[in-house]
Formats: structure tokens, sequence, C-alpha cells
């Protein structure tokens, strides 16, 4: 923006990002993926999303990409983010 002479001050000057308080990622139990499928039903967002990281291996990132163009003749086919190979389910 102030290369194209938009604003004439950068208000982000000094301005410190905020330190993350999760420095590690907790590993579930499988009561804790019970207690989020008693909460979280069959047909609902959450639900699908979830069965989709434990049953295809794939990522939270992978996941939101996930839709109806990764379904092809009976088989989920999709190319992970961080990777060059492809999934392929059926």
């Amino acid at each position: 923006m102030l290369e194209r002479n938009i604003v004439k001050a950068d208000s982000t000057v000094g301005v410190k990002s905020p330190k993350l308080k999760i420095k590690e990622f907790v590993t579930w139990m499988i009561e804790n993926i019970e207690q989020y499928r008693r909460f979280h039903p069959i047909g609902t967002k959450a639900r699908l999303a979830m069965e989709m990281m434990l049953f295809l291996g794939l990522r939270r990132s992978d996941v939101m990409r996930v839709g109806k163009q990764h379904i092809k003749d009976g088989f989920f086919r999709s190319k992970l983010k961080r990777k060059e190979h492809m999934l392929l389910y059926q």
C-alpha cells in the first residue's frame, strides 16, 4: 500500500506478533474421539471433517479443500497440499 501511495505511513511499525500459547499438539485418545462424536452427530460438517482426518489420513488443511470434484467413479482422489503424491481411496 505504501508503494502505491494509498497510505502515507505504515501503522504496523513497532507492532509485535502475538506469541502462540500452544507449543505442541496433543494426540487425542479414543475417549476424546468418542466425546467429539457424541457432540457432533453424523451429518454435521464437523463430524465429516473428523472422520476424513481419521480414516483418510488427511491434514486439516487438506480436508478444508475436499469437495465433490475429488470423487470420480467411486474413488476419492486428492493431491496433498504438502506432498507431491496423489491419494486414491475406494
